[in-house]
């Protein structure tokens, strides 16, 4: 019976254990279970933020935008019979042609032809000097040359029968040769004979002084009977029908004004806006110490009613219709560091390319481009090179751009909106 009982509590107890141990596993495994669950969403959070970390990333080069925003505008033509500013010059009208006719030969003038203010034809004589000496060496060369003239046509005669005789045999080699040598002699006594007359001829035709083109005469500064110096100034002729105004263009004025540009000029004595010239040339080259550009303006005066040496102001309206007007806000101003002269400007507008790129803000690049400034205009600057229209540039946001430089155009507005 006692072993029957302690059998039972022997059995008792290992399943107590049993139950125990058993208890205690069941509850480390809910205990790792439950450590497994609350560590899964801190993992996957942690996934997440790395797998985000690195899209945005700057070592992403795909992801990184690195245009920059800006506003552009297009240069768009203004209208031709625009206005930008009116330049005036003070000029003294000359004559289309104006010709101061010198003495080339010494002499007392002995008659004077013409009167001041004469109308006189080219080929006109209007001055006669003494030309007794001059006939007299004309004389004496026509003399000679008629001389020469026959000793070369006998002399020529006589090379042509020894010619015949020794093809005959009927004289001698030698013989041959002297008639030849004769005759060369003969020959260039006349052609100097006829060089001689030639000049003694054109110093004769010297002694009057012809006008040298149709006008009038302006100035007659000796009398019959005065001896002028030599080179001496004796007539002068000048052509009014048209005449011209010489003007100085600054470097702003010489690139915007062109070669038949109408001008109106203005004259003490007549109605303002009766007259108008048209230019015909501007130098190519500026004058060294002023720097400015001379400008020829021609004065239709078939009336004859203007006289050369008259002062005159002449006025141009420059239009801005083949200049660009940029805001001054799209001017950037850098320095070169390539230049070869200190002080010299490099003042650049900021030239957008047309390429679109793609997407809703257009995507395009910034070129710097060399500009030549001209005057203010409002809230603008007028361009005078450089820059042409049809090409959009930045006119917000141009400020620390780089040359080649990716660009968002944000929006495309009107240069009237900025300008007025």
């Amino acid at each position: 019976m006692k072993s029957a009982m302690a059998k039972v509590k022997e059995e008792t107890r290992i399943g107590v254990f049993s139950f125990m141990v058993f208890s205690l596993v069941s509850l480390l495994m809910l205990s790792c279970s439950s450590e497994q669950d609350t560590k899964t969403p801190e993992h996957v959070s942690q996934t997440n933020n790395s797998e985000t970390s690195a899209l945005s990333s700057p070592k992403n080069e795909s992801s990184k935008d690195e245009s920059a925003p800006v506003v552009v505008a297009m240069l768009r033509s203004p209208n031709a019979d625009a206005v930008g500013k009116v330049r005036s010059f003070s000029a003294v009208l000359r004559g289309v042609q104006e010709a101061n006719l010198t003495v080339k030969r010494p002499g007392r003038i002995v008659s004077i032809d013409v009167t001041l203010g004469e109308r006189v034809v080219a080929g006109q004589t209007l001055v006669r000097l003494d030309s007794e000496l001059e006939q007299l060496a004309v004389d004496a060369a026509t003399a000679r040359k008629e001389s020469t003239e026959a000793g070369s046509k006998k002399a020529e005669r006589d090379l042509k029968r020894a010619q015949e005789l020794f093809a005959e045999s009927g004289i001698s080699e030698s013989r041959l040769e002297a008639v030849r040598l004769n005759f060369q002699v003969a020959k260039a006594a006349y052609d100097g004979a006829q060089a001689e007359l030639g000049v003694a001829k054109r110093h004769l035709v010297e002694t009057r002084i012809v006008a040298p083109f149709d006008g009038e005469v302006s100035r007659l500064p000796f009398d019959k009977g005065e001896t002028p110096p030599p080179s001496g100034i004796v007539a002068e002729v000048t052509d009014r029908q048209q005449l011209i105004a010489d003007i100085f263009l600054s470097e702003e004025d010489a690139l915007m004004v062109s070669v038949g540009m109408q001008s109106e000029i203005s004259v003490v004595g007549e109605a303002k806006g009766s007259r108008f010239g048209t230019l015909r040339a501007v130098s190519p080259k500026g004058n060294e110490v002023t720097k400015l550009f001379k400008g020829e303006v021609v004065v239709n005066n078939s009336d004859l009613r203007l006289r050369s040496g008259v002062t005159c102001r002449v006025t141009f309206k420059l239009s801005n219709a083949g200049r660009p007007i940029v805001p001054a806000s799209a001017v950037i101003e850098k320095h070169n560091e390539n230049a070869d002269h200190d002080g010299e400007r490099f003042v650049a507008v900021v030239v957008v390319d047309s390429n679109v790129i793609g997407g809703a803000a257009r995507m395009l690049r910034a070129s710097f481009r060399s500009v030549v400034l001209g005057e203010r205009v409002g809230s603008g600057v007028n361009i005078l090179s450089g820059l042409e229209f049809g090409e959009r540039i930045v006119v917000k946001g141009a400020q620390g751009l780089s040359d080649n430089q990716l660009l968002r155009a944000l929006e495309e507005v009107s240069l009237d909106s900025l300008l007025n």
